[in-house]
């Protein structure tokens, strides 16, 4: 149909770091959970970070527990990204009721399904989801906080917003008991190469846009992008204040998580991403094998090729038949694996 993504067999790449930095408790959880389970086709992919809040280990507590509501309605199938960020509230809000010394928690959270040639996205607070595509990075969330507002009224820079005294400020949150929660909900075309991550603003509020484009365009694969993503938020950063005036971002000052998921090849592009190294960062790895083992894997071909030749030329002299036999019949009634719509997704 027009307008529809068409299903087609692709290559998922995935992976998720997580760190304290210099807090005591990591209250960030990544998610990532692929189907099939349940109600869900294998080949679907839920991902994204939580960032739970409250004091006494709640912050913990709330973010797990919104986690593992959002595996349960990812496992029983269906695409309404928005009603399972709505349960994950639902969820927090009933615990921190039932325990006295949990109120109060919260979390803010970016996830996304990935199914069918296409993104849904369910987002509220200030946790981020980017997309790097063709070496570009563009964020594709927005700030639902104090800064985020500014922002967008073009009274800062994000740059700038990183050291403002209201950077931690958020508008939306889940666990409120009683306040509705307002999401920012997306569904996007999905292209083969595409790289998402989704971040906690322990890595945003410490480093620019710029540094995370470069770490993902410069990293061979996933886990070194994601090595190198946490290692620049643990480090302190030069900014420039809302005055004009430089100063240091403390590196780690917040746990910060990242989970990020390449689409590697679809559709059309498959042939081409198996003869050329798959998606950015694979064919960086590919581009990094030395000269002397190209060499060596070159002699080896050619070696192959000849002997190859040798023996076709002794089954001629012996009088094989080299050509195929021809069906008695021909089958009818099955499908042609050209036209066949399949989703291989690990």
């Amino acid at each position: 149909m027009p307008g529809e993504p068409e299903a087609t067999t692709r290559t998922i790449l995935t992976a998720t770091r997580t760190d304290a930095g210099r807090r005591k408790n990591n209250e960030d959880v990544a998610v990532l959970m692929e189907g099939p389970a349940k109600g869900r086709p294998a080949g679907d992919l839920l991902f994204g970070v939580v960032d739970g809040m409250g004091g006494y280990q709640a912050g913990e507590i709330a973010a797990a527990i919104a986690r593992d509501a959002l595996y349960e309605c990812f496992a029983v199938g269906g695409e309404d990204v928005r009603a399972w960020l709505m349960e994950a509230h639902r969820a927090v809000v009933k615990s921190a009721q039932e325990s006295p010394e949990r109120q109060g928690m919260g979390a803010v959270l970016s996830i996304a399904l990935l199914s069918g040639g296409r993104l849904h996205v369910a987002h509220i607070g200030d946790s981020r989801l980017y997309r790097l595509r063709k070496g570009a990075l563009e964020q594709i969330t927005p700030d639902q906080s104090a800064v985020g507002e500014l922002v967008r009224a073009g009274k800062l820079t994000k740059e700038v917003a990183r050291t403002h005294h209201m950077s931690n400020v958020v508008y939306q949150a889940i666990g409120h008991p009683d306040r509705t929660p307002e999401p920012f909900v997306s569904v996007l075309d999905v292209e083969g190469k595409d790289l998402y991550l989704a971040a906690s603003d322990g890595l945003t509020d410490v480093i620019t846009d710029a540094q995370a484009e470069a770490i993902l365009n410069e990293s061979k694969t996933l886990e070194e992008a994601a090595e190198g993503l946490i290692k620049a938020a643990l480090t302190d950063q030069e900014a420039i204040d809302v005055n004009g005036n430089p100063v240091r971002i403390p590196g780690g000052r917040d746990n910060v998580t990242v989970a990020l998921v390449e689409v590697a090849s679809a559709g059309k592009d498959e042939d081409a991403a198996s003869q050329q190294g798959v998606g950015v960062l694979a064919k960086k790895a590919w581009r990094s094998v030395s000269p002397r083992t190209l060499v060596l894997a070159l002699i080896v071909a050619v070696a192959l090729i000849a002997v190859g030749i040798v023996l076709w030329r002794g089954s001629v002299s012996m009088g094989y038949d080299t050509q195929p036999k021809k069906p008695d019949s021909l089958m009818t009634g099955h499908t042609s694996p050209d036209t066949a719509k399949q989703d291989t997704t690990p």
